[in-house]
This record gives structure tokens, sequence and C-alpha cells, in this order.
């Protein structure tokens, strides 16, 4: 009889946050094809009993990133989350980064969304807020009802730049997401740094990159990189949004870049 496998996790953790996956050799096996899609980059870990594994997850004695493929007994037994990727019923193209720092995220995300706007499409922006000195979800229609202290310099900026486009300010994408969907005369979603958010389908996966700027590519803390330069592999477009004309920049992205 087929045992249907799910990857468990803890509580508030999401796909993204995985950073190895625990199981049995024959599950491994048996979800080969979705871990190469979905953690390729991350270190699969062989137990003898996959069942130990979702208890020692459950029990704190494995790293809270873990995640462990098994059953859904498993996951009802030792309380840990079934996680899945979040489909949104609106097409959702993300704008991302795999770098800290500026790679000019906000003003490409203004210019996709009027590139939107000329061909009779209606984008909706979801952003986090960075920075923010409130915590609730906050959508905003008009540019008079919050400050940029309320809802960020960048959604305000943002908003001053498109008027007509409402943003949802929330830093849980997910329920940002959800809201989105439940909205009227909206066509699609451009999620603004939604890159590492693996959690959540993107029909469109864009990610920005200033590699002309950068001598050190080792993630952080000892440069400046959230993911290994591979994971580009992941991305629909690359584009390199300082100094287009530099050969490093260049080389780089046509070895990366797929298109969609």
């Amino acid at each position: 009889i087929p045992i249907s496998q799910n990857l468990l996790g803890q509580h508030g953790v999401h796909m993204g946050d995985i950073t190895e996956v625990h199981s049995h050799q024959q599950a491994l096996r048996q979800c080969k094809d979705y871990l190469a899609e979905h953690f390729w980059t991350r270190p699969l870990i062989e137990t003898d009993d996959t069942a130990e594994a979702a208890r020692r997850l459950s029990e704190g004695k494995l790293p809270n990133t873990v995640g462990v493929i098994g059953s859904e007994y498993c996951s009802e037994l030792y309380d840990l989350n079934i996680l899945s990727i979040m489909n949104s019923k609106l097409p959702v193209i993300s704008v991302g980064n795999i770098q800290a720092g500026g790679t000019g995220k906000t003003p490409f995300v203004i210019a996709l969304a009027q590139q939107l706007i000329n061909n009779n499409i209606n984008p909706l922006i979801i952003t986090r807020g960075y920075k923010r000195n409130t915590t609730k979800q906050i959508i905003l229609n008009h540019i008079n009802e919050y400050s940029a202290q309320e809802v960020g310099d960048e959604p305000y900026y943002i908003k001053q730049m498109l008027s007509t486009v409402t943003i949802i300010i929330d830093h849980d994408k997910k329920r940002a997401i959800k809201q989105a969907n439940e909205m009227k005369n909206i066509n699609c979603i451009i999620l603004d740094d939604g890159f590492q958010s693996r959690y959540i389908h993107k029909d469109i996966d864009i990610v920005l990159t200033s590699f002309s700027q950068v001598d050190n590519f080792s993630l952080m803390p000892f440069g400046s990189f959230r993911e290994p330069i591979s994971s580009l592999k992941r991305a629909h477009f690359v584009y390199n949004t300082k100094d287009e004309n530099s050969n490093k920049g260049n080389l780089k992205i046509n070895f990366t870049c797929r298109q969609y």
C-alpha cells in the first residue's frame, strides 16, 4: 500500500526556513523529485527511523529548522506541522535578491507595476514595510491614510509614485496573499523580497543582483550573500541592476539565468 509522505516541521516554521531534511533512506528515495526541486541545496540526512527523527524534532533535540519526511500519522503523533507550498489564485510575480544591501528592488517594483498598468493589468504590491513602527497588517489605498513611519519608507515612496496601486504591508506573506485574493479588481500580485519565500508558489521569480560591486561572494556573515550563487537557478529572470556593462556581472547572469 503506498504511503503518503509529507514534509513535517515545527509550528511557525515555513518551507523556506528549512536548512536540512531528515528521514529514512526509503522515504528520501520516494520523495527525490520533490526534494530535488525544492531542497536541492539543502543536506539530506539519512536516519534509521523516521518516527524517531520526528520525535527528536518535536522534543527540541534537533534544530528548529530541520524538516522530516514522514506520514500524516507522525505529524499528529508528535504535533508537527505539515509544511506545504501556498498557491495563490492570483498570479504572483516575485522581485527579490540574494544579497544584503541595495540591489534596486524599489525602483524595479515601481517600473514593473507601471509596465503592468500600461498593459491594462492591475497589480497589487505586497511588502513587509522594513523598519516601520507598526506590526499589524496595513492595506494602503490612499497616501494620506498612514505616515511613512507607520508603513515604512519604501511602501510610502512606492505609493507616492503609484497612487492607484494598492499596497499590503505585512511581515506575514501568506496572510497578505490570502487577503489579496479576497480583494476585487486585482489582476496579479507583485511580491517584494519573495525569492527566499520558497513556501509560496511564484508564477514568475525575478532576482536582482549587483555583482559588479561585489568582490566577496561568501555567505553572511563572512560576505554579503543570503544564499549561494547557485540558488539563482531557481529564478526565472536575473537582472544585474548596477553597472550593467560590467563583464563580471554579465558573465554571472549569462551563466545562471534561465527564462520562464
